[in-house]
């Protein structure tokens, strides 16, 4: 009995390490993307993307402590953009700035053609199932999904 709840202990203590470990890297990263620019992150296979990570953040999301929630709340919080235009299919809300250091220098609408494009291709040709709905957070409330440019 006790070398079972010793293995208990030592498996919560690794979590518990394992969260820390989690919620580290989370600040590595976000203070790597506020401090350098898009390019330079593109170019380093650690900052290759951000998406495993952010997951395995929001599903662990209450166990980390309430100073902890706070702080990734902030990180993970949706930026206010200047403005936004929904794809011609209506499955995308694109929300960009219009001036500034993140204006798009690519034309807003081909992105929108081209993301329907690629959903068409995956969900009605290739047969993959649809992103999840954004709900109202892309802007209304039958968006598939939305994009922060």
């Amino acid at each position: 009995m006790k070398k079972i709840i010793f293995i208990l202990f030592l498996t919560k203590i690794a979590f518990a390490q394992n969260l820390d470990s989690l919620y580290n890297e989370l600040l590595v990263q976000h203070s790597k993307i506020k401090s350098t620019s898009q390019t330079q992150i593109q170019n380093t296979e650690t900052n290759k993307c951000g998406f495993g990570l952010t997951a395995s953040v929001k599903a662990h999301f209450n166990e980390f402590s309430y100073e902890q929630q706070q702080t990734i709340e902030e990180i993970l919080d949706r930026p206010t953009l200047q403005t936004s235009i929904v794809s011609p299919s209506g499955f995308f809300r694109i929300h960009y700035d219009t001036t500034g250091q993140n204006a798009p220098t690519y034309n807003i609408n081909d992105l929108a053609i081209a993301c329907d494009s690629a959903y068409t291709f995956e969900v009605t040709i290739l047969g993959y199932p649809a992103p999840p709905k954004d709900g109202t957070s892309g802007g209304t409330t039958n968006m598939t999904f939305m994009f922060l440019i």
